[in-house]
């Protein structure tokens, strides 16, 4: 499993996100936030010692991110991200779902279940059928496919 360097997945996750330059600072504070707020789980580095990100990880981050930049607040976007991000296949195994079309997730505000996995354009069809009146909608082959490429880049230009 590869491993990227702090450094490595923000830059990724800004190039997905495509945060101008001088948005960079306000970026890395929410970047902190979410770290603060236990996304990712990281082990204590230790002194010399760097922390390993995977693919995983910068996921999790990514789909936290994109909660928040509809509406939702960092502390229900990263318990949201971490829920999706565990029940949902690796973001390289994402190819797996696609032979049906992206695989989805419905983000409800207001319910009890907060989101719903749709994998296929037959499941995304029938929750359009029985939707609640208010969601968003997140499609994590186009996040999965925009981190690897923007891992991939980060990781050659340094």
């Amino acid at each position: 499993m590869a491993s990227f360097r702090y450094k490595q997945v923000e830059a990724a996750l800004a190039a997905a996100l495509e945060i101008a330059t001088e948005e960079m600072g306000a970026f890395r504070a929410r970047l902190r936030h979410l770290r603060n707020l236990g996304l990712p789980r990281l082990p204590a580095p230790g002194s010399g010692r760097r922390i390993a990100y995977t693919e995983g990880q910068a996921f999790k981050m990514l789909i936290a991110l994109e909660l928040e930049d509809v509406g939702l607040a960092p502390r229900s976007a990263a318990a949201i991200a971490d829920s999706i991000a565990r029940s949902v296949p690796p973001p390289s195994n994402m190819s797996a779902v696609e032979s049906e079309g992206d695989a989805h997730v419905a983000i409800t505000p207001r319910s009890h279940k907060r989101w719903t996995a749709l994998y296929t354009r037959a499941a995304f069809e029938e929750y359009l059928k029985v939707r609640p009146p208010v969601f968003s909608l997140l499609n994590l082959s186009i996040c999965a496919r925009t981190l690897d490429r923007a891992l991939r880049k980060a990781r050659t230009s340094e």
